[in-house]
């Protein structure tokens, strides 16, 4: 933003904290306003990936080969796991899941300026790929950029 704004004189804080940047920022800025540190406070949000962002070249990381090979650069694994134990914990059924994807499938179809923006019913997004169990790949959300499809 500052390259496109130029220099304001207004403090600002970039936050890059992976798929957790979104509720950094946010804590970042409650945190400000409520030490009084701020009056005012904006989270902006901006989230680039190259495609195939799921799989990147482990030596971008300074990592041996072996770390993409075994499945290591793929953060999704982490994710199923943790959905897992909350399913467990809660007794959420993984229909849940499929209704949580199923809508924002939908309200991505009504938003022109989505990046997705066909619907997807239930059952193809339980029927999808499995990416890891228990969440299929329109489950996750989808890195990319450039033209939509």
């Amino acid at each position: 933003m500052v390259g496109d704004l130029g220099p304001t004189g207004l403090p600002f804080v970039n936050v890059h904290n992976g798929c957790a940047t979104g509720g950094s920022a946010l804590v970042t800025v409650y945190n400000a306003l409520v030490s009084g540190a701020h009056d005012v406070g904006l989270v902006v949000g901006f989230d680039k990936h190259p495609r195939g962002a799921f799989s990147p070249r482990p030596a971008d990381w300074s990592l041996p080969d072996w770390y993409g090979t075994a499945g290591l650069m793929v953060t999704t694994q982490f994710f199923g796991m943790k959905i897992r134990r909350y399913m467990h914990d809660h007794q959420v059924p993984v229909q849940t899941l499929a209704l949580v994807a199923n809508k924002a499938f939908r309200n991505g179809a009504r938003n022109e300026n989505a990046w997705r923006r066909s619907e997807l019913s239930v059952d193809d997004i339980l029927g999808a790929r499995m990416v890891s169990d228990p969440l299929t790949q329109y489950m996750l959300c989808s890195p990319g950029e450039g033209p939509r499809r």
